[in-house]
C-alpha cells in the first residue's frame, strides 16, 4: 500500500510518522517516569503515615487502650486516599480497624501473621503498607494501611489526554512544516517523473528535466538523468539511421527466403551447401546445369559423387577448412553425370549459426573450361610468337653477320692502306659484333625478353680480346656482373657503350707496352636502377672534364648511347680512369 504512494506522500507519511514515534516515545518515557515517581511519593508517604500512626497507637496497645487506637486510627480519613487502616497485636490479631467503605476484603489471621514485617505491595490497584511497632526492641504490634491508587489513574488519564492534545498538535505542525519543506525535494523528483512520463509516452528524447543547481544528489541525479537521455538520443538518432539503412536495404535487396532462394538459383556459379559429415544439403541451378543432375539425385549424397579428389573428405581436408574458416581459388575437378571432368575454381568457407557454432561448409566453383581452352589457345599463339620473334632474331643476327663478313673484307684485302680506316673499320665489326652477339642470345634463350648481360658479357671480352691481340697479353678483363638481366633496349646500347670503354682503355691507357687491367661491374639497386663501372689502372689524365666535351667520334658516341639509356655518367681520375654510369633498368 504505501509503496504504491507518491514521493510526496511518502515524505509526509515518512515525516509524520517519524515525528508521532519519536512523542510517543518521549511522551511514553514520561509518563512512565511520572508513574513511578508518583508511586514512589506515595509509598514514601504511606510508609510515614504508618510510621506515625504506630508510634502514636504504641502506648495504646502495651495498655489494652482500644478506644484511643480507634480514634487515632480513624483521623486517617483525613488522608483521602487511605481505605482501610489496621492495629494489629504482636500475635496477628485485628486491634481495631478503620474502613472508609465496606472493605474489599479482610485481613485473615494466618496472612496478618505472615504479613507481619515491615513490607509494601500493590493488590488490586491499591498500595498496601504493613509497619511493625517496636517498644524496646521487640514488637509489641503492627500498622496495616491500604491506600487508594484511583488518583494515579486520573492522573494517567490526564497525562495521556495531555500528551495526545500535545502530539496532535506537535503532529500538525510537523504535517504543515514537511509539506511545506517537501517541496525542495519532491518537486524537483516529480519534475523528473514528468519528464520521464513524457519521454515514454511521446517517445521524445529530446526533453529534458529542470535542474535545481543546488549542488546536492537530487541535482546530481537530475543531471545524469539529462545526460543519460542525451546519450540515448544520440543512440536513437543512431539506431534510427541504421534502422533506415536496413529498411532501405532490405527494400532493395529484400531478406525473404524466396529472394534469397532466387539469388542462389540465378547464379553462374555453382553453389552447393554441405553438413560437416560431407552430405550435400542444397545445391542450385548453375550446379544441377552443369552437372547434368536432378536437385533429388544430389541433395543427401556424398561430396565425392561431384570431387572426385576429396574421397577423404571428412578427413583432415574439412578440419583445415574449419581451421582456417575458408579456402579459394583452388582449382579442382568436378565429375559429372554423364563422366566429364569439368575443371573448376574452387573456394569454400564455413557457415556459423547464430551461436557461432559450426553449422555446414558452403562451396562455390566457377566452370573454367572456356578459360582452359582460352589458356590453350593463348599458349599455343605465344608458342607460334615465340618461334617467330626467334626467326626475327635469327635472321638479324645472319643481316649482322653479313654486314660484319662485308667490313672483314674490306679490313683484309688490302683495297685500304690507310691503318686509321682500317682501325675504325675493325671497331665497325666489333660494334656489329655486340649487337650481333644479344640477337644470338636472344634466340638461344628461353626468355625472349630479357638477356643475361653477365654471361654475354664474359662472351664479349673475349671476342675483344680476340680483336685487340696486341693487349690480350699484358691487359686482363675482369667482369663481374651476377643476376643482371637487361632487355633488347637496354642491352644493345648498353653492349655498344662498353665496346667504345674497354676500345678507349686499350688505345690511350696503356701506352709502351704497359701492363694493366680493365675491371667492368655492373650491379643492380634497389629502386630498379642498374649501374655500369668501367676502370682501367692505366696512365690516367689531369682533367678528366674535358672527356664529357671531347670531340672524338668514340666520346661522342658514349655521350648519345648514355643518353640513350637515359642515365647520366662521369669520369673519375684515381689511378687510372673510371667511368660511372647510372641507368634505369
Amino acid at each position: 500500500m504505501i509503496k504504491n504512494l507518491s514521493v510526496k506522500y511518502k515524505l509526509i507519511l515518512i515525516v509524520t510518522l517519524t515525528s508521532g514515534m519519536a512523542l510517543i516515545i518521549g511522551y511514553a518515557a514520561f509518563i512512565t517516569y511520572d508513574i513511578m515517581n508518583y508511586r514512589s511519593l506515595r509509598k514514601s508517604e504511606v510508609m510515614s503515615l504508618a510510621r506515625i500512626t504506630g508510634k502514636n497507637v504504641r502506648a495504646s496497645l502495651l495498655f489494652d487502650d482500644k478506644e484511643f487506637a480507634h480514634e487515632i486510627i480513624t483521623s486517617l480519613s483525613a488522608k483521602i486516599g487511605v481505605v482501610s487502616a489496621y492495629i494489629l497485636t504482636k500475635e496477628g490479631e485485628i486491634f481495631t480497624e478503620y474502613h472508609r467503605s465496606s472493605p474489599k476484603n479482610s485481613l485473615s489471621s494466618p496472612e496478618l501473621i505472615r504479613k507481619l514485617k515491615e513490607t509494601s505491595y500493590y493488590k488490586d490497584g491499591d498500595l498496601n503498607v504493613f509497619h511493625r511497632i517496636i517498644f524496646d526492641k521487640e514488637p509489641v504490634g503492627a500498622v496495616f494501611i491500604r491506600f487508594s491508587m484511583n488518583e494515579q489513574f486520573l492522573r494517567l488519564k490526564k497525562d495521556v489526554l495531555t500528551a495526545f492534545i500535545i502530539a496532535s498538535l506537535s503532529l500538525l505542525a510537523a504535517l504543515i512544516l514537511s509539506t511545506r519543506l517537501r517541496k525542495t525535494i519532491s518537486h524537483p523528483i516529480l519534475r523528473l517523473t514528468g519528464t520521464v512520463d513524457r519521454i515514454l509516452k511521446e517517445k521524445d528524447y529530446s526533453l529534458r528535466t529542470e535542474t535545481p543547481d543546488t549542488g546536492d544528489e537530487i541535482d546530481v541525479l537530475a543531471k545524469g538523468f539529462n545526460e543519460m537521455v542525451e546519450q540515448i538520443e544520440e543512440r536513437e538518432i543512431e539506431l534510427k539511421e541504421l534502422v533506415n539503412r536496413l529498411t532501405d536495404s532490405v527494400k532493395e535487396t529484400s531478406n525473404t527466403k524466396k529472394y534469397v532462394d532466387n539469388i542462389i538459383r540465378s547464379m553462374m556459379d555453382t553453389l552447393i551447401v554441405i553438413t560437416l559429415d560431407g552430405i550435400i544439403v542444397t545445391v542450385n541451378q548453375a550446379t544441377l546445369t552443369l552437372l547434368n543432375y536432378k536437385e533429388n539425385e544430389l541433395t543427401g549424397q556424398e561430396i565425392p559423387i561431384i570431387i572426385q579428389d576429396e574421397l577423404n573428405f571428412k578427413g583432415a581436408w574439412i578440419d583445415d577448412l574449419i581451421e582456417k574458416g575458408s579456402v579459394e581459388n583452388i582449382e579442382k575437378t568436378y565429375l559429372s553425370k554423364d563422366g566429364r571432368k569439368i575443371p573448376v575454381l574452387f573456394s569454400g568457407a564455413v557457415m556459423y549459426d547464430d551461436n557461432d557454432d559450426v553449422q555446414g561448409i558452403v562451396c562455390v566453383a566457377r566452370d573454367m573450361t572456356d578459360r582452359k581452352q582460352a589458356e590453350e589457345q593463348m599458349r599455343e599463339s605465344l608458342r607460334e610468337k615465340e618461334v617467330l620473334l626467334k626467326e626475327i632474331h635469327h635472321r638479324v643476327k645472319n643481316n649482322l653477320s653479313s654486314i660484319l663478313g662485308l667490313l672483314y673484307v674490306a679490313a683484309n684485302t688490302g683495297e685500304v692502306d690507310d691503318n686509321n680506316a682500317i682501325g675504325l673499320l675493325v671497331e665497325s665489326q666489333n660494334r656489329i659484333r655486340s649487337m650481333a652477339m644479344i640477337h644470338e642470345q636472344l634466340y638461344e634463350s628461353d626468355n625472349l625478353a630479357k638477356i643475361d648481360f653477365g654471361k654475354y658479357l664474359n662472351n664479349f671480352a673475349e671476342i675483344l680480346k680476340q680483336s685487340y691481340r696486341d693487349y690480350k697479353s699484358r691487359v686482363t678483363i675482369e667482369i663481374e656482373a651476377t643476376d643482371i638481366w637487361l632487355d633488347i633496349n637496354k642491352a644493345v646500347p648498353c653492349g655498344l657503350l662498353i665496346h667504345e670503354l674497354v676500345v678507349n682503355s686499350f688505345k690511350h691507357a696503356f701506352p709502351e707496352n704497359r701492363e694493366g687491367e680493365i675491371d667492368i661491374k655492373v650491379f643492380s639497386k634497389h629502386n630498379n636502377e642498374f649501374t655500369l663501372i668501367v676502370k682501367d689502372n692505366g696512365i690516367g689524365m689531369d682533367k678528366v672534364a674535358n672527356l664529357q666535351n671531347a670531340e672524338s667520334m668514340g666520346l661522342q658516341l658514349i655521350d648519345g648511347l648514355v643518353k640513350q639509356l637515359a642515365g647520366e655518367y662521369e669520369f673519375i681520375s684515381d689511378h687510372g680512369i673510371m667511368f660511372q654510369g647510372n641507368f634505369k633498368e
